[in-house]
């Protein structure tokens, strides 16, 4: 971790080590991978009954605290550009996790995206109003990506060359227009 972060940032990491997970990248592909699958074996009552909800899960349905980390939103698989917008979705997770694994620490990834869920379920819950939890999150790796990395250029598509900053300004925008 030679990253230059704030000496009382750095204790703090150390001081969490232990909720490190290395390859973090990987469990959260194979974590939408299962997702996905779920989406399309399970019907919608039942990917309904794991959705984070703060109104239930004060009701004791405390499971939804934990389970919501499986839920998406994924079309049919019968759908030949959902299977490709779902791979584009994993690669890019996958890459941009990875580079600020390398970049950070395992530690300080695994921290960041603890913080990112823990405080969007606070903020679930002083609304007392379901949010994408998920995606909210994602637009967060983005928007963490896009200013360690601003000239950074994604080919979208295999075609279109589009700095990581833009990305990071779409993820600010849409992280501003969720709320």
């Amino acid at each position: 971790m030679d990253f230059q972060f704030p000496n009382w940032l750095k204790a703090v990491f150390r001081s969490l080590s232990f909720l490190a997970i290395p390859n973090l990248g990987g469990v959260m592909c194979g974590i939408a991978v299962i997702s996905f699958f779920m989406n399309q074996m399970l019907p919608p009552e039942a990917m309904e009954r794991i959705l984070f909800h703060p109104q239930l899960v004060l009701d004791w349905e405390w499971w939804r605290v934990f389970s919501f980390i499986f839920t998406g939103r994924y079309g049919s698989v019968r759908d030949v550009m959902t299977l490709v917008f779902f791979i584009f979705y994993l690669l890019y997770t996958y890459y941009i996790v990875s580079n600020l694994e390398q970049t950070w620490g395992a530690t300080a990834i695994t921290v960041y995206l603890l913080f990112g869920y823990v405080t969007l379920m606070a903020i679930s819950f002083l609304i007392l109003q379901p949010l994408q939890v998920n995606f909210l999150v994602s637009e967060y790796l983005t928007l963490a990506f896009g200013t360690l990395y601003p000239n950074m250029t994604f080919n979208l598509y295999g075609i279109l060359p589009v700095k990581a900053k833009w990305f990071a300004y779409l993820a600010a925008f849409l992280i501003v227009s969720s709320f």
